[in-house]
């Protein structure tokens, strides 16, 4: 495990993360810092405890607008693939085809590599906004039990 020292909210922590994910706790403090930050500046909320909260509830909100985005490319991906636009395998034909009936075949064809194409760079897509969903949840766990934590500890910041 890493220690780290951080800044949120003009209050400095020391905060412990895995071996090679200083960088992402870095970014996760950076984000959380300027979230509360946005917040007390807006001048109705002043408790440290408070801010806090509320910066809480509105990663958390962001994370449940990705997770909702998510389903909806699952979704949509499902859909994709059930209507026939799974990997195609151009067919053995035997006999040769008109010409007429070639370019027909081609266009179906090259539409259907298109379709696949779509659908593969769909479930990319889906899978980058899977793994972004899972850290930015790591990351607000974590940031909410630091702060839990060093609540508990520092009666001072209430």
């Amino acid at each position: 495990m890493s220690q780290i020292e951080a800044r949120i909210l003009q209050q400095d922590y020391v905060l412990t993360c895995p071996e090679g994910q200083e960088d992402m706790l870095l970014a996760a403090v950076q984000r959380v810092d300027a979230d509360m930050e946005r917040i007390r500046n807006t001048g109705k909320v002043r408790a440290r405890e408070r801010v806090g909260v509320l910066a809480a509830v509105n990663l958390a909100f962001e994370s449940a607008s990705l997770y909702t985005r998510v389903q909806e490319l699952e979704q949509e991906l499902e859909l994709t693939l059930e209507n026939g636009l799974a990997p195609v395998a151009p067919a053995a034909d035997p006999l040769p085809a008109a010409p007429l009936e070639d370019a027909l075949q081609e266009d179906a064809l090259q539409q259907a590599q298109q379709a696949q194409e779509e659908a593969q760079a769909l479930a990319a897509q889906l899978q980058e906004l899977l793994a972004l969903r899972e850290h930015e949840l790591q990351q607000a766990q974590a940031l909410i039990e630091r702060l839990e934590t060093a609540l508990e500890v520092d009666s001072k910041l209430l």
